[in-house]
C-alpha cells in the first residue's frame, strides 16, 4: 500500500515525467528521454518543411510585389495616387523582405536543433546501456560504494576513478567507450 501512495505522490510531483514513462514503456529514464528525443527529431524535419514552404511563398509574393513595384513607377512621379501607392508598396515590399531573412535564419538553424537531438540520442542509449550493465553486474558488484574518501555526501575524483575502474573490469578489456582515459 506504501508502494501505491508513493507512486501517485510521485506523480503529483512529476506529471510530466510520469507521462513520458507511459508513453514510452519504460521506467529506466535513459530510455524514456530517449524515446522523447526521438520522438522530437521527425517534429523538427516536419517543422523545417512548413517553414521552408512558408519561406518560398513568401519569395513568390516578394517577387510579385517586385513587379507592381516596377509598373508602379513606370506611372511616373506626376501621379499622386502612384507616388502614395509607391511609397505602400516599398514599405510593404521590405516587411516581407524581412520577414524571409528572419525565415531564412530560422531554417538554417534547425539542422543544429536536428543534430543536437541526434547527440541526445546517443548519450541516452549510452546511459541505457550503462544502466543495463549495474543491473546486469550489480549482484557482483564487490566493492564498497562508499570508501574512506566519501566524505560530506560529496564522491571524490578517487571514488570516481574506482567506480570507472570497476565498471570497466566488468567489461573486461579495461575500458569502457571514452572512459579508458579517466582511469589513467
Amino acid at each position: 500500500m506504501a508502494s501505491s501512495s508513493s507512486n501517485s505522490e510521485s506523480n503529483n510531483r512529476e506529471p510530466n515525467i510520469s507521462e513520458l514513462k507511459e508513453a514510452c514503456g519504460s521506467g529506466d529514464l535513459a530510455t524514456c528521454f530517449k524515446f522523447l528525443f526521438n520522438s522530437e527529431i521527425p517534429e523538427e524535419y516536419g517543422f523545417l518543411v512548413r517553414m521552408g514552404e512558408e519561406r518560398n511563398q513568401l519569395l513568390s509574393k516578394v517577387q510579385k510585389l517586385e513587379v507592381t513595384i516596377r509598373e508602379t513607377r513606370f506611372r511616373g512621379p506626376f501621379n499622386d495616387k502612384a507616388v502614395d501607392a509607391l511609397r505602400c508598396l516599398i514599405e510593404t515590399h521590405q516587411r516581407l523582405l524581412d520577414r524571409v531573412q528572419v525565415l531564412t535564419t530560422l531554417i538554417d538553424e534547425v539542422p543544429d536543433g536536428i543534430v543536437e537531438k541526434g547527440r541526445h540520442v546517443k548519450l541516452m542509449e549510452f546511459d541505457e546501456g550503462l544502466s543495463d550493465l549495474l543491473v546486469e553486474f550489480g549482484a557482483g558488484f564487490s566493492w564498497d560504494l562508499k570508501p574512506k574518501e566519501y566524505r560530506h555526501n560529496q564522491p571524490t575524483l578517487g571514488w570516481f576513478k574506482e567506480l570507472v575502474q570497476g565498471v570497466c573490469s566488468w567489461v573486461g578489456s579495461g575500458s569502457v567507450g571514452g572512459f579508458s582515459g579517466l582511469v589513467q
